[in-house]
């Protein structure tokens, strides 16, 4: 067993958990409180697994045991707003979990791509413990809530199917006026390597490579022509993607939805200005280069 993992394992066996590491260098910037034993689904083997334990970015456990306090009687999809309101403000941060070559369980409540900060505050609003939120990010982020990279869903589409599956999302096209669907090649990790932190391994991309290859997905998406008639429809805390003619890809952005008396307002993760709120949907949907329509989920509420 090398330094690290005997590290970790010293950590757990006292109810500590790293706050931030990087992975090469060994440098541990905090160590903060977990009560391992509410991991109800990992088996004393997997706790111990280096690999499975989560890493949690600067001041998350904080922030995640601040929005158990929003906790309320109340629909997940106002709950999901009601903790992306909170974070108004926090910074962006591109590419936040291929900040290595290894692939790790990254949690950060500190700054956000769009991605992950759809799938992280998702999480936060369905689940009552810390807990249980990193285990539902495991098993959001991963296939079969296998913790690496080619088991990762990098691809909103195929990230949104996972969550449908599993009982946690709805996927709202069908029930929507003009509501279509397309066959997409996804390829675009193949056909970028050099975007990829991660993919200057090869095994990562021989696995990637494979995946993509002759693979079609279906995207269900509604068009931008048919927008304007089906806000109404549209409820607080709502997930929407952009989705986009760009080749090899099925959307650029994603974010949430708020109803207001005002209209309806997007709340997401922009590049290079961080978490915002962008007011009047429709025209800064509309605003975006190569959209071509958004695909819309719906958080459901999981006892």
């Amino acid at each position: 067993m090398d330094k690290l993992a005997l590290l970790i394992g010293s950590l757990i066996a006292t109810g500590g958990f790293i706050g931030m590491v990087h992975i090469k260098g060994l440098s541990i910037q905090q160590t903060q409180k977990l009560n391992t034993s509410e991991f109800p689904s990992h088996s004393a083997e997997h706790i111990f697994n280096p690999v499975i334990f989560p890493i949690l970015i600067g001041d998350t456990s904080a922030l995640i045991e601040r929005s158990q306090s929003f906790r309320a009687d109340q629909p997940t999809g106002l709950l999901l707003a009601q903790l992306a309101s909170s974070f108004l403000g926090r910074p962006y941060k591109a590419s936040s979990l291929d900040q290595t070559n290894d692939e790790w369980l990254r949690l950060d409540l500190t700054s956000f791509d769009c991605f992950l900060f759809v799938e992280q505050l998702l999480a936060l609003s369905q689940t009552k413990t810390a807990a249980d939120f990193i285990n539902r990010v495991r098993l959001l982020r991963y296939q079969n809530g296998n913790v690496d990279y080619c088991s990762r869903y990098h691809y909103f589409t195929h990230w949104a199917q996972n969550g449908v599956t599993r009982g946690w999302i709805q996927d709202l096209t069908p029930s929507l006026d003009k509501g279509a669907s397309r066959m997409i090649q996804l390829d675009f990790m193949s056909n970028h390597q050099n975007k990829y932190i991660p993919m200057k391994q090869k095994r990562n991309i021989d696995c990637i490579r494979s995946q993509e290859s002759g693979s079609l997905t279906r995207q269900n998406y509604l068009p931008l022509t048919s927008l304007s008639k089906n806000l109404n429809m549209l409820r607080t805390g709502d997930i929407f993607a952009l989705t986009t003619r760009i080749r090899g890809l099925d959307v650029t952005h994603t974010g949430l939805i708020e109803i207001t008396p005002e209209g309806v307002n997007a709340i997401h993760a922009a590049p290079r200005v961080g978490v915002i709120r962008s007011r009047d949907f429709l025209r800064y949907v509309s605003s975006i280069e190569d959209v071509v329509g958004v695909s819309l989920y719906r958080p459901l509420t999981v006892r």
